[in-house]
């Protein structure tokens, strides 16, 4: 009986509050019962990284980087991607306009969707949370709601 391809689970901002913990917890479930690959970009690795997951340096507000870690992607596990959790971004809760801001979160996902799609990758989800700020909008606008 031939073995089945594992799919491919990509998230970004693995050296982020948020993205270190969801890459870290999707490795351990995977090394429990592997049945997918959990590859992480970044443009730094994280302090401790997961034993299960594959940390690249990637970054997105670089072509040449961006194309090179989606290249090893596929090299590695092929050109389907069952989920791409997107969580790089930059963010200081200040509220001032940021050209750091349009730089990582606007232009780097433009250019992940772009490359993505030019470089013919078959994703399947396409899961996009642009730093904790916005899980403190959500978080808020869900309390005004409930009121």
């Amino acid at each position: 009986m031939s073995e089945q391809k594992k799919e491919t689970i990509l998230v970004t901002g693995t050296s982020g509050g948020i993205g270190y913990p969801v890459a870290k917890r999707l490795a351990e479930e995977q090394h429990q019962q592997p049945s997918y690959n959990v590859v992480g970009f970044d443009r730094k690795a994280p302090s401790y990284p997961s034993p299960s997951a594959e940390c690249l340096h990637v970054d997105l507000t670089k072509e040449k980087s961006l194309r090179r870690g989606l290249q090893a992607i596929r090299d590695l596990h092929g050109d389907r991607i069952a989920s791409v959790i997107h969580l790089a971004a930059y963010d200081d809760f200040s509220g001032a306009a940021s050209p750091l801001y349009d730089k990582v979160t606007v232009q780097g996902t433009r250019q992940l969707l772009q490359l993505l799609q030019e470089e013919d990758f078959n994703v399947e989800q396409f899961i996009f949370c642009p730093g904790s700020r916005s899980l403190y909008t959500m978080s808020s606008y869900q309390r005004r709601l409930a009121a």
